[in-house]
């Protein structure tokens, strides 16, 4: 019996030695098995350039290419890579970091901080491709030296983002309260109402409401944030009057810039007509679930929703407007309360389309409007 402590601890510390060994043993298996899946994925090395200006569409993009490249030859990389942005003029780089299938040591990624860290008044837009591939010793300290920074699988994708970036929601892990919903999720209804309201006929109502949608974007690291913002600026010193006047020669003067569904898409009369019977029913079935000062905008043409308004809303000042029920702040009420696939199917095949076209009838306007346009289009597209 006196022998029993240290028999336990001896077949513990056996077993403990198993586990190590046999961990290691399994490790040093999955690298050679890496390895050679590497070496049959590229027989002949790796023989792109790791350092180029790619050209695409309008775009000229830097691309440090680290794709199946060991330590000495990365770490060189990476210090011609710092050498050459530090030439570019400030906020002007358009980049993309690809590290697949890289075989990196420490000291190589330490460096490859130091160059995030130290180029970022030079680089306007950037993007990771292949982290994933990283082990996660290599892949944490990375991830902090670079947060603000979206990772994708593939090149094309990181070249469409950094081309493309107002597509992108890249939020910082901090948002304002009132963009969350009560369960900490992101409330798209509640952008989606405020859109909607902001594409309606100006009320007293308008600034107020330009003020609850800028933090959906100001906390978002896209074009959106920029163009929000100066669509603010803008309009913040007018008159109710004066932006009135600026709405009705935005929309309404042209037929190319109308902000009805039908027209922006096209649509023969019957189809038209099929669009706002649908819409109709719909808002029909909804009514119960929009508060009264929503139905009362929604209620468009006479003979068509006739929903009894409120006195706080019969004894309104500013006049309600009758509106086509195509009208596209209808399309994006109706996302606030639809949602999954009868919402998504709205978007992709009404709002997303219609957006597009107003925008690009609205390009060269100068009107203040023409960016709020931008910025719905933009939140509205598919993905």
């Amino acid at each position: 019996m006196g022998n029993l402590p240290l028999t336990i601890f001896m077949v513990l510390a056996v077993l403990i030695l198993c586990f190590y060994v046999g961990d290691k043993v399994a490790t040093r298996r999955e690298i050679k098995a890496k390895l050679e899946h590497l070496r049959k994925k590229y027989p002949d090395g790796y023989k792109s350039e790791r350092i180029s200006f790619l050209q695409h569409e309008e775009h000229r993009i830097l691309l440090l290419d680290l794709t199946y490249c060991a330590t000495e030859e990365a770490v060189d990389s990476i210090q011609k890579y710092k050498d050459l942005i530090s030439t570019q003029r400030a906020n002007s780089v358009l980049t993309i970091i690809d590290l697949t299938d890289g075989q990196f040591s420490l000291e190589a990624v330490e460096q490859l901080k130091l160059v995030i860290s130290q180029n970022r008044p030079y680089v306007v837009r950037a993007a990771f491709v292949g982290v994933a591939s990283l082990p996660r010793e290599e892949k944490y300290p990375l991830w902090h030296a670079s947060v603000g920074l979206p990772e994708f699988y593939t090149r094309d994708d990181a070249i469409d983002f950094v081309e493309h970036d107002d597509e992108y929601l890249i939020y910082h892990q901090e948002h304002k309260p009132e963009t969350l919903t009560k369960d900490g999720s992101y409330n798209w209804a509640l952008l989606w109402e405020l859109l909607a309201r902001l594409l309606r006929y100006p009320d007293d109502q308008y600034w107020t409401t330009v003020q609850r949608c800028l933090p959906f974007f100001t906390y978002a690291r896209t074009r959106k944030a920029r163009l929000m913002t100066s669509f603010a600026d803008d309009i913040k010193d007018l008159s109710l009057e004066e932006l009135q006047r600026l709405y009705t020669e935005a929309f309404n003067l042209n037929p190319a810039c109308s902000l009805e569904l039908g027209r922006q898409l096209h649509l023969e009369d019957r189809k038209r007509w099929d669009m706002i019977s649908w819409i109709e029913y719909r808002v029909s079935r909804l009514e119960f679930k929009l508060q009264a000062d929503m139905i009362a905008w929604m209620d468009y043409s006479i003979g068509r929703l006739e929903f009894k308004l409120p006195p706080s809303i019969q004894n309104r000042t500013t006049p309600i407007l009758y509106r086509p029920l195509d009208h596209i702040s209808v399309g994006l009420m109706l996302m606030t309360v639809v949602g999954g696939a009868t919402g998504e199917d709205i978007r992709d095949a009404w709002l997303y389309p219609a957006m597009q076209n107003l925008m690009v009838a609205m390009k060269g306007s100068k009107s203040p409007f023409e960016k709020l346009v931008k910025v719905v289009a933009i939140t509205v597209t598919p993905g």
